[in-house]
This record gives C-alpha cells, structure tokens and sequence, in this order.
C-alpha cells in the first residue's frame, strides 16, 4: 500500500484482509495517496509475525524483526546466490587472501556514517568480528578468525588454519554494528536494541505489537538511494489474507504460497510475481539422543521409511500447485550442485513416487510391529508424530495432511500442529519438537559446503533447551565434522568431491532432516507505483520478503515510477 504518511496516521484496522496497521508517526507528506502524486511513498509489507511483534533490533538475534539485517544494519559484502558472480561490495570495497589461505585482508568503505553521525571505519568492522568470535551465542556460523585494524580503512582477519570457504560467511552475513554503542551493551545476545544505529538505507521510525515502520535514511552512503521513503511492515493473518492484500493494494510485496498463481494473477496487470527454487523443504526430526531428543524420529529407520513413502508428484499438485523441483538426500541444491553430487550414491535424486512396500521393509528390519490399530510400533512407541508449522501457511498445513495420508496405509501416523510464528520459532531453535516443517537454505555460497556447515556441522547445534541455529535436527557426526575442515581449507577439486562423498553418504543414511522438496518460493509484488524488482531474467537478489540480506538489497534498488 503505497501511501503518505499523514494517511497511514488515520489507518485502522482494515477487517477485510485481517490487516493490522497502527498509526504512525506524521509529518513531511503531502497527503496523497499514491507516491507518485506527491506525498512520502511508503512500501508495505507483512513482517514474519501473524499475530503481534515483539520489539528486536538485534541484528544477530534469532528472532530480529523483518528489516533488521541489510538494511538497517549492512554487510560487507553481498553474495547473490540466484546467479553467478563475485560478491558485491557494501561496507567492504576489495579482499584478498595471502599465499596460505588464512589471513583474509579487507578495505572498507570510506565516507560512511552511522545513522547517528559517528563516522564508520575498519574499527567497527573489527570490533564486530571479535564479538562474534568471543561471544558463543552470536556464534552461529563458527567464526574463529581473529581481526585486527591496520587503517581506519583496512583490517585483516587472522584464522588458525587455511579458511577460503567459511571467511564468505564472515565477509557476506554478519552484520556490523557500531563500537562506540555496542561497546556497553552488558549482553549482546539478548539486547533488543530499541534505539538502532545502523549504517543501512532505512532506519527504525516507530514499533507497535501490530506494524512498524523504517524510514529513509537520508545520509545513506550510496547516492540516490533508496528512492522510497519508507517502509511498513504489518502483520497478516496467513496466506489467504496475503493474496487478499497484494490484489486491494493494501500490500506490496509479499511472499506467500498462492494456490493457482497464474490463473488468480491473471486479471491483475498491477501484480507480478517470481516463483524461485532454492531452499528445500524438510521434515525436520529431533534426531541426536545425546544431545537430549527423545521419540522413535530418533530412529534412522523411522526417517528412510518416512522419505521412502512419500509421493513427491502428489504433494506437489496437491499442496504446492507444482510450483516445487526435485529434491537430492544429499541435500546438493538441484540443478545448481549436480556436479558435486557423488556417484556413489545410489538415488541422487529423491523419487517421486511413494514405495510403501520399502518402507514397511525398513520398518520391520527395524523391530518394528503393526499394532491391531495399524500403526507400527516398538518399544511400546507408536509411530505417531504431531508435525509442528504455523497458522495460517496453508501450504505447509496441506503438505502435512497430504503427507499423513500417505503414510497412514503404511503405518505412520502424522498431525499437523498449528501454532503462532513465535511459538514455532522457539520450538524450533531450543529442539522442543519431534518433528516440524521448514526449509533449508543454501547459505553463503555457491556449492553445497555452505548447507552443509549451517544444519550438518556439530558446531551449529546445541543440546535440546538450547537455541541450536541453524542445525535444528541436533546432527553430530565426526565424519562430517571432519569432511568440512578439510573442504574449508582446499580448493583442489577432487580433494573436495572426496570431502563431498563422505558426507553425503553419511547424510543419506542418517537423514536427520527427511527431504520433501525444493520448495518453490513465490514472491508477488505490485508495479503500479514502483519498478526495479527482481525477475527471471534478472534476479540480482532472491525477492523473498524474509531473506536476508536480498531483501535491504532489494529495497534500496526500487525505483519510482
């Protein structure tokens, strides 16, 4: 809903779309309604939430509100992982590593100021660096390098062994805060940052429970932009609000499922919409005893038989309007990794059609019995699992049920669980679940190592109670483990497809997250007002309204029309 902000001062809630707005604050608009007619142009659009926010503006926080990362707070660098190319550079203008692959040098951006005025310099980058390595909470992506300032306009990184894969991660996803603020905060995992200083193109305006609004920043480092003037995020009550919302003009951009995209779009020549494949749907399993999970999930077993029966065609058509891809148990995101798929494993790509007859198979080797019921059983467990998802993402909530049809003749029974985003959240990072949907995402870079090290690596996983981000699944395996430090320190080849071998192998066997699909990400957006977003033949960020940190870029890209 482009608008001014003098009007969005007396917007209430609008009962038809159950979308919540809260007034803001006014002044500096014109009054019109639409951008282009004079006033401030405001871009709205649904935060994570369904219910009400809860004020965050930690950048390295699990549960930061929409907005936070990329463009409030920056990066050094953008890595775009929906087409080949070198990183961008944000904060960071060139790096190059030294002859043994562990001192990364970095330049950083000249001309920045935070948002309060304070000028930006390599000091900021290399406080930030050594929070994150010296404070386990933050830690979720393992940085162990050790930075130093050599300039207020360069730094090196210093890592105990060669790090030419992981250093990406350093250089693309963590966000830089100022040292002369962050400096006092007592703890920094659990600081809500209510007063945000960033060096992005947006900075926080106002919050309520119901929307919030950034707005520009007129001292942003990179001339021009953003052309808008704001941006609004509200609270929707799930997909069917959503698609009600883009096509009133009350939203956007947004990224929801829309069952019967093209036929329900086709009228509207205002909407647009990219359907993009990268993450990849999972059940994903409660899965590591030790480490405090309990349910016979736990088994292997349970999990191939659970993959083995799924029919992939039907739950595309039938939950997903086939706007999935295929999916390897690999976990190498397909088409973009087939080379690094190993030959020796036997399915590299998931079938897409149930084997009922297998997966009774691995049951029974397994000791399990059908009961008088038809459910399998062990130990006096039954094969029966709520899966957790949230209200209102209709088609997760389908996907389940279909699923659960599915495996019910075999003898599994699932239940969807719907709860509040916040609560699936929690569930997920602290392993309060047996199971649960969600996606997996390619991470940093462009091959697999990057989704390996995120939900596979033992480093990125925590006893159940503790916020585990993002190895949800409790997965610990040394061999892997292994694997990923020596495909850190290499860039020979076929050193690496060893490496790959080895964990992938390991992965398909144990399958402690259970491959649905690649799961088709439609984002729909409005071109009345504003142009520039994302499209096939130019997707120079992925336009999901939660991926960070596409969406700052994305944001500051968007032109008036």
């Amino acid at each position: 809903m482009f608008t001014s902000r003098k009007r969005l001062a007396g917007v209430a809630a609008l009962a038809a779309t159950a979308l919540l707005v809260t007034s803001c604050q006014s002044g500096g608009g014109a009054g019109e309604e639409s951008a282009s007619g004079g006033g401030d142009a405001i871009l709205t659009m649904p935060g994570a939430s369904s219910t009400q926010f809860t004020e965050n503006f930690n950048p390295f926080s699990t549960t930061a509100l929409l907005g936070v990362q990329s463009t409030v707070y920056e990066t050094l660098f953008f890595v775009n992982r929906a087409a080949e190319g070198d990183p961008v550079p944000v904060l960071g203008t060139e790096y190059s590593y030294n002859d043994e692959g562990n001192v990364l040098t970095i330049k950083t951006r000249e001309g920045v100021s935070w948002s309060d005025g304070e000028p930006f310099t390599a000091n900021d980058v290399v406080f930030t660096l050594n929070l994150i390595a010296n404070t386990p909470a933050l830690n979720t992506g393992g940085f162990d390098g050790v930075a130093e300032a050599v300039s207020d306009t360069e730094l090196t990184i210093t890592y105990p062994q060669p790090d030419v894969l992981n250093s990406i991660g350093a250089l693309s996803s963590i966000y830089i805060v100022p040292e002369h603020i962050w400096s006092d905060v007592e703890d920094p995992a659990t600081f809500i940052n209510q007063d945000a200083v960033g060096t992005g193109p947006f900075v926080v305006s106002d919050f309520s429970p119901q929307s919030y609004l950034l707005e520009k920043n007129e001292e942003y480092w990179e001339a021009g932009k953003p052309e808008l003037d704001g941006v609004r995020y509200v609270s929707l009550s799930g997909n069917q609000a959503g698609v009600d919302s883009i096509l009133n003009g009350d939203v956007d951009w947004m990224s929801m499922f829309i069952p019967e995209v093209d036929t329900l779009l086709g009228p509207e020549e205002d909407v647009e919409y990219v359907n993009t494949v990268q993450n990849q749907l999972s059940l994903v399993t409660c899965s590591n005893v030790e480490l405090g999970c309990t349910g016979p999930q736990t088994d292997p077993a349970v999990r191939q038989a659970i993959y083995a029966a799924m029919d992939r065609d039907q739950l595309n058509s039938l939950a997903f309007s086939n706007l999935n891809g295929d999916v390897s148990p690999t976990y190498a995101l397909l088409p973009r990794d087939e080379k690094w798929i190993s030959p020796s494993i036997k399915e590299p790509v998931a079938s897409n059609k149930g084997d009922a007859a297998k997966a009774e198979k691995l049951l029974t080797d397994a000791g399990f019995a059908k009961g008088a019921d038809g459910i399998y059983a062990k130990d006096g467990e039954r094969l029966s699992f709520s899966v957790k998802t949230v209200t209102g993402w209709t088609d997760w909530i389908a996907g389940i049920e279909t699923m659960a049809q599915q495996l019910l003749p075999v003898g599994i029974e699932l239940k969807a669980e719907q709860m509040s985003w916040n609560e699936w959240t929690e569930a997920t990072n602290t392993g309060n679940f047996q199971m649960l949907v969600n996606n997996l995402w390619p991470g940093a870079g462009s091959e697999p190592y990057y989704l390996y090290k995120a939900f596979f690596d033992s480093e990125s996983t925590a006893p159940v109670g503790e916020s585990a981000n993002p190895n949800w699944a409790r997965y610990s395996n040394p061999d892997v483990d292994a694997a990923l430090d020596v495909l850190n320190g290499t860039t020979d080849e076929s050193l690496k497809m060893e490496q790959y071998a080895i964990i992938q192998e390991a992965i398909a066997e144990d399958m402690p997250y259970i491959p649905i699909q690649s799961y088709g990400s439609l984002s729909t957006f409005r071109t009345d007002v504003v142009t520039g977003w994302p499209s096939d033949d130019d997707l120079y960020a992925l336009p999901m309204v939660w991926q960070a940190p596409d969406y700052g870029q994305v944001l500051k890209n968007l032109t008036l029309k």
